[in-house]
């Protein structure tokens, strides 16, 4: 349960994408990542805090049938929301524009994006510094429901947080329309995660 592996290969995805500082699975069909992981450490999220932020940009490394562009974005009413968060990598100029390819992002509900996953975002730095490092993975769950051309929604978003030397495993699950975290609800054990996966694979 400490290990990336564990959980990356329990969702399908086409190919991964490597971005130094952190890595994609990405989904031809949902033209999404299926999971994005990396690794996070106390000396780099309070090395710089760059203020200035990126433009969101496509990610010309896929294929163009499969590049999520901003006009996916137009006449809808969904955040671009980060997997890899760019307050994470805002360290370095280079890692902060890593985060703003489009292939790092899903189209997340305000209140999702601004609300709970964005809580779930700060309790991760904030465990990152009592612990010094800790790895992330993010995992996406879809259906049906798309904007633009094809983009679709998660309607399962995943944040898994593991340090294994202290063995240390926070599970954090929310669906598309939550906004505040419910510690009962959004809290889950590895034994819930697995067969949640197991039911979606």
């Amino acid at each position: 349960m400490f290990s990336i592996n564990d959980y990356k290969h329990k969702v399908k995805y086409d190919l991964e994408l490597n971005k130094h500082y952190f890595k994609i699975g990405y989904s031809y069909k949902h033209k999404g990542p299926s999971w994005v992981w990396y690794r996070l450490s106390k000396n780099k999220i309070d090395k710089k805090n760059i203020k200035r932020r990126c433009t969101f940009k496509p990610d010309y490394n896929l294929h163009f049938h499969y590049i999520v562009n901003l006009n996916d974005y137009v006449l809808v009413d969904y955040d671009i929301g980060h997997l890899a968060n760019d307050a994470d990598f805002d360290y370095s100029y280079k890692s902060l524009k890593q985060t703003y390819l489009l292939s790092n992002t899903v189209p997340q509900n305000k209140g999702l994006n601004r609300g709970c996953w964005l809580a779930a975002e700060r309790y991760t730095r904030y465990i990152t510094r009592k612990l010094k490092y800790v790895y992330v993975i993010n995992l996406l769950l879809y259906d049906e429901l798309y904007i633009g051309n094809k983009v679709h929604v998660p309607k399962t978003l995943i944040k898994i947080v593991i340090n294994k030397k202290n063995k240390f495993l926070k599970i954090f699950k929310f669906d598309r329309n939550d906004k505040k975290i419910d510690r009962d609800k959004n809290i889950i054990s590895y034994e819930k995660l697995m067969f949640t996966l197991k039911d979606n694979h």
